[in-house]
C-alpha cells in the first residue's frame, strides 16, 4: 500500500509540473514580454510623426505590466494591460491611454495597430 501511495503522489506531482509548464509555453502574452525596436511606422501625423516614432530606440514590455519607451537618454515609463489572447493591448503612458490591436505576435516581431496607424516592432 505504501508503494501505491508513493507512486500516486509522484505521478500527481509530475502531472502538475507538466501542466504548469505547458500552460506557460502556450500563453501568447509571454511573447510580448520583451524589448522591441520600431522597424516600420504608418501614421497620420505625416513624416514628422513617423520620424519621431522611429527615433524611439526601443520599447520594453515587462511581465509586471510596465512599458518603457527609451529614446537616447530620455526614458518614459507607464503601464500596460494585454488581454488573455494577446490580441488587444492598452497602454497608459505619459498621461495618454491608447488601445492597440496586436497582430503577428511571434518571438521576433509584432504589429500594433490603432485605426489606420500601425507600428511594426522587431525583437531587440
Amino acid at each position: 500500500m505504501g508503494q501505491y501511495k508513493s507512486l500516486t503522489i509522484t505521478l500527481t506531482i509530475a502531472f502538475l509540473a507538466l501542466a504548469t509548464g505547458c500552460k506557460k509555453k502556450n500563453d501568447p502574452k509571454q511573447l510580448l514580454y520583451n524589448t522591441w525596436v520600431i522597424e516600420q511606422v504608418e501614421m497620420d501625423g505625416g513624416k514628422a510623426g513617423q520620424d519621431a516614432a522611429m527615433a524611439t530606440n526601443w520599447i520594453t514590455f515587462t511581465k509586471d505590466g510596465v512599458v518603457t519607451l527609451t529614446e537616447s537618454s530620455e526614458v518614459l515609463e507607464g503601464t500596460f494591460t494585454i488581454n488573455e489572447t494577446a490580441t488587444s493591448l492598452t497602454t497608459d503612458l505619459g498621461g495618454s491611454t491608447d488601445t492597440f490591436v496586436v497582430s503577428g505576435l511571434t518571438e521576433s516581431s509584432v504589429t500594433l495597430s490603432k485605426g489606420e496607424e500601425k507600428m511594426v516592432l522587431k525583437a531587440k
